[in-house]
């Protein structure tokens, strides 16, 4: 087996254990590569040897991991710490119940989430912060942070735009949000999401 992540390759073996009715199960479980497992391509193939040692493998097949990882590290902002976004849940398009926390922002402000085609590492910078997002970049929403400097914003994955995000998609999101008494503005950490069906 091997897995790929950001140019980064490892090749793997997992030896599969008889669980009866001539049946035999493994975990397909690679390790995380420098920049996480989310988003690695993982090709498997099942080799067999029978007794007499005759051997078969069968076809490759390439899966790519979903799920959320955040990455990059924000600069601090007014309030004394870096705004941090974190994922909650798993983004399963079908599921639709997927949402990102915002913390460490100052209080009272607003913000706005959006995310781009491209992971930019280690980041350019942007007002006060860092972006970490790049490529063809849209808006999602807009969102009110509150006296704590934190947010939840619910990702809709029936409206646009990210009714057009398709299944094994890598898309990078960053929340940017005011800071009047920086005067400038600030941003996030950046999640990289590849969406499941």
């Amino acid at each position: 087996m091997s897995a790929v992540k950001d140019g980064v390759t490892q090749v793997f073996d997992t030896p599969m254990r008889y669980v009866g009715g001539g049946l035999h199960r493994a975990v397909i479980q690679p390790a995380a590569s420098p920049t996480g497992r989310v988003g690695m391509d993982v090709t498997w193939n099942v080799t067999a040897t029978d007794p007499r040692s005759n051997t078969s493998n069968g076809a490759p097949q390439t899966f790519r991991i979903c799920g959320a990882e955040t990455y990059g590290t924000a600069l601090a902002n007014s309030s004394g710490q870096p705004g941090v976004v974190t994922p909650v849940g798993d983004p399963a398009l079908g599921a639709n119940n997927f949402a990102v926390a915002v913390s460490g922002l100052p209080p009272n402000r607003v913000g706005l989430l959006f995310y781009g085609t491209v992971k930019v590492l280690p980041g350019t910078p942007f007002g006060n912060g860092l972006r970490f997002v790049g490529g063809n970049m849209l808006r999602v929403r807009a969102a009110q942070v509150n006296a704590a400097g934190v947010a939840t914003i619910p990702l809709d994955f029936t409206q646009y735009p990210l009714s057009i995000v398709s299944p094994g998609q890598t898309l990078y999101f960053q929340f940017q949000f005011q800071d009047p008494d920086a005067n400038s503005m600030n941003l996030t950490n950046g999640i990289e999401i590849v969406f499941c069906d």
